[in-house]
């Protein structure tokens, strides 16, 4: 249910954008025309509503693809993702707090599971979440360009490491939630599906 309404919302709000961009167009098109008399911006104008509609239908098309592609989906109702770089994804169910990186295993040769995370570059930096399963180590770097793991048994050794390394110490990482918004809100909530 909640994928259907996360679907509806989302086919709702590719078409006030589009409607928004083709207008957007048409105005630019309209400055254009206006300064150069004798341009083909002009004859695209005088069309008007023909004009209108043909851009806002492939505005529409465009960011319906966008919406399905590696940067665009950010999941559908009751899923939720974060694209992290280079293919990986920090996926989650339910909007309960973990955060998982398919394809890639721990020492433990478990699945990555973390509830607190950062992204910075090209690495992700986080705890080994273990209310699912039992991680021997607390902490890990991920080289997403790599696709290499680096873990750290203590917070301690951890934050010793990131210090070296430019990192953000374990007191910087932030909640699923809190990455999600911080990716996906602002000005990719208001431009993009």
């Amino acid at each position: 249910m909640e994928m259907t309404i996360g679907f509806l919302f989302e086919l709702v709000k590719i078409t006030l954008l589009a409607m928004g961009y083709s207008a957007l167009l048409f105005f630019c098109f309209w400055m254009i025309a206006k300064r150069n008399p004798d341009s083909w911006f002009v004859r695209a104008c005088s069309s008007g509503g023909r004009f209108l509609g043909l851009s806002a239908v492939l505005f529409w098309m465009g960011l319906f693809v966008y919406m399905f592609t590696y940067w665009g989906f950010h999941g559908l109702g009751d899923g939720a993702q974060i694209p992290i770089g280079h293919g990986l994804i920090v996926d989650n169910i339910n909007w309960d707090g973990y955060g998982f990186v398919d394809d890639i295993k721990t020492s433990d040769d478990k699945e990555l599971s973390t509830t607190k995370f950062k992204v910075v570059g090209d690495k992700l930096c986080g705890n080994l979440d273990d209310s699912f399963d039992w991680f021997q180590n607390a902490y890990f770097t991920l080289d997403t360009r790599l696709k290499r793991i680096t873990e750290f048994r203590t917070e301690a050794d951890y934050n010793e490491f990131a210090k070296q390394a430019g990192l953000p110490g374990s007191i910087e990482l932030e909640s699923f939630n809190r990455n999600y918004d911080d990716y996906w809100l602002g000005w990719r909530f208001w431009m993009l599906p």
